[in-house]
This record gives C-alpha cells, sequence and structure tokens, in this order.
C-alpha cells in the first residue's frame, strides 16, 4: 500500500486558502518538535509524547521517499511559516488509514484547519 502524493492528498483534503501540505523532511524534525512543544504543551505525557523525539520520526515515519514506514507527517505551512502538522497511519492489512495526531499553532486555530483534517480521511 502506497502513500498518497502531496498532490493526491490535497485532492481528499483541500485546505483552506494559503495554506499547504509538505512531507516532513529531516531539516523540519528539530523546528516541527520544538513548534510542537509550543503549541500544545500537555502533549509531553502521554501517547503522543513520541512526537517530541527525534529518534520516533527517524525511526517510525516516512521521510522523503521513504514508504515502507507506516506513520506519515504532513507539515502544514502558511506562506513560509510552519504552523501545523498532521500525522496519519496506515493499517496495510485493511488498506486503510487514520489520523494519529492534528497539531495547529494557536494563532491558526479560527482558519479551520484541523477541523478539515479531522473529516478528511
Amino acid at each position: 500500500m502506497k502513500w498518497p502524493t502531496i498532490n493526491e492528498m490535497v485532492e481528499l483534503v483541500p485546505l483552506p486558502n494559503g495554506y499547504r501540505f509538505a512531507q516532513l523532511d529531516r531539516a523540519n524534525i528539530v523546528p516541527l518538535i520544538a513548534a510542537i512543544k509550543v503549541w500544545h504543551p500537555n502533549i509531553e505525557i502521554g501517547i503522543a509524547s513520541c512526537y517530541l523525539r527525534k529518534d520516533f520520526y527517524h525511526s517510525r515515519v516516512c521521510i522523503k521517499d521513504d514508504d515502507d514506514k507506516d506513520i506519515y507527517v504532513y507539515s502544514i505551512w502558511f506562506n513560509n511559516e510552519l504552523v501545523g502538522m498532521w500525522s496519519v497511519e496506515r493499517e496495510v492489512e485493511a488498506l486503510a488509514i487514520y489520523a494519529r495526531l492534528i497539531v495547529v499553532a494557536p494563532a491558526h486555530s479560527g482558519s479551520k484547519v484541523s477541523g478539515m483534517l479531522n473529516g478528511g480521511l
């Protein structure tokens, strides 16, 4: 089961004007972790705390053309600013993809980005 391309994902889940998806790359892992800590400070406790560890991204998340891992992180950008992330996981046997975590910068909470992602898949 292959991951949808960014273009396919935009067709499935269109974002509001000015927002765009990008596949997470290695250069943005540390900035994303820092941003998640600010956007969602309570994430340090619980199952989603894995999103604060670099090793999680390197071992479990598809980076670049690495499509053999079951977790994908879409970074969300407004202009050239990182404003959110959407993590999804595939269940190969069921041919299904489900949302794991959505985090959006508080300044963009009124943009309806997270609501569109919650209903997207």
